[in-house]
């Protein structure tokens, strides 16, 4: 291949999916919501909902009678409904506002409007026509609850560009606010398959999504004030300082939520041998939680409040005690087998529910190696931020 053809095709590459790193690191709340609606929900309503959407079969699929090739197409549109064009469309937003910063920053500076590949004007056409086509699909399906929730996520990101001039003031107000990114992606699998659903493990897993977020943006921002300097961000001067604080704060949330979720599979779904209901005949049980509705929103900021109360005070004693330098110092010395081991997990964990697709019998152990995915994603994170330098997290952007 000559080296003009690989140009263009790079170029067309960059404007397809300018923010290429974003979708690496963070899609995967998108996808975890879209496999947790399918094992935690009411599988064959969520499937028939799915296929019938978007192929209009004659006649229609009932219960389980949906092809799986039909279930991976949805799924891929979906995919690239929400990431590549909703999620694409609202980084560009942040990137024309932060063109010159990005410039200063190692792990920014080759994003596409900061290197000059896309100007200003190209990115804003760019951007509307990612909106265009998404209010089409929208339309084409009838989709209010999708219209919502992608306005959900406009409204959270014309909110924090508001704020982000504020972070000097207000900086633990701005990570409170911006970490809820990764849980509206969450958000946005679970409504694209199943509409608005609200039962616990739902609510659990947006709340660890949450908690992920808190305890990375404590660190990214920690990393950058102390390499680039103070001043690279309003509120760079804050995580300095307490940055350190945060990051623990944050990824020691997101296991413990996690491991609650874990918990909950383990001692409650009736169908899991092994499970508390399923050993007893006195207690009654259905499969599937029952949908809490608006309720679950409520109940997913008072866990959060909950949560960071309780660990905000054990984070302290941990550092007045000496507990948290021992731990971060063992941490470091095996990061390397630890990182292989979470990553190990998470793969035998995902190739055993893909075989649940077709080996029945597999199928009531889904919803507890979810958890235990979403759990040792959590684990990986805390791992993989411990005492990580910033030309290393640049460097590991560069490689995805």
């Amino acid at each position: 291949m000559g080296k003009q053809a690989r140009a263009w095709i790079s170029l067309l590459f960059t404007w397809a999916i300018p923010r290429p790193v974003d979708v690496l690191a963070k899609a995967w709340f998108f996808l975890y919501g879209l496999a947790a609606t399918l094992v935690f929900g009411q599988p064959s309503e969520n499937q028939t909902m799915l296929g019938n959407g978007l192929f209009h079969p004659s006649p229609a699929w009932q219960g389980n009678e949906i092809p799986i090739w039909a279930i991976v197409t949805c799924l891929f549109i979906y995919f690239i409904l929400e990431e590549l064009l909703v999620q694409q469309a609202k980084l560009i937003w942040d990137d024309i506002r932060d063109r010159d910063r990005d410039q200063k920053l190692l792990h920014n500076r080759e994003r596409a409007i900061a290197k000059g590949i896309i100007s200003v004007r190209q990115a804003r056409w760019n951007m509307l026509a990612r909106l265009v086509l998404a209010a089409l699909f929208i339309v084409w399906q009838r989709r209010v609850d999708l219209l919502v929730v992608f306005s959900v996520i406009f409204l959270h990101q014309a909110v924090y560009l508001w704020a982000k001039p504020r972070g000097a003031t207000h900086p633990l107000g701005l990570l409170f606010w911006l970490s809820f990114n990764n849980s509206l992606r969450f958000f946005a699998g679970t409504v694209a398959i199943g509409g608005f659903q609200a039962f616990l493990p739902l609510i659990l897993m947006f709340v660890t999504c949450y908690f992920c977020s808190v305890g990375g943006l404590a660190a990214q921002w920690k990393m950058e004030a102390q390499d680039v300097g103070q001043n690279i961000r309003p509120q760079s001067a804050y995580f300095a300082v307490r940055g350190e604080f945060w990051q623990q704060v944050g990824l020691l949330d997101a296991i413990l939520v996690a491991g609650l979720l874990v918990l909950y599979c383990l001692f409650s779904l009736c169908e899991v041998q092994g499970a508390l209901l399923y050993l007893t005949d006195s207690l009654h049980c259905s499969t599937t939680p029952p949908n809490r509705g608006l309720l679950g929103g409520i109940v997913s900021l008072l866990l959060i409040g909950v949560f960071l109360f309780v660990d905000m005070t054990l984070i302290r004693h941990l550092q007045n005690t000496g507990i948290s330098t021992f731990l971060a110092r063992r941490i470091k010395q095996s990061k390397q087998q630890a990182l292989l081991l979470c990553g190990g997990i998470i793969c035998v964990s995902g190739g055993i529910i893909l075989s649940s697709l077709f080996l029945a019998w597999m199928q009531p152990y889904a919803p507890f190696l979810l958890a235990v995915i979403l759990l040792s994603m959590t684990m990986l994170y805390k791992i993989l931020y411990e005492g990580m330098s910033y030309q290393a997290f640049a460097h590991i952007g560069g490689r995805q």
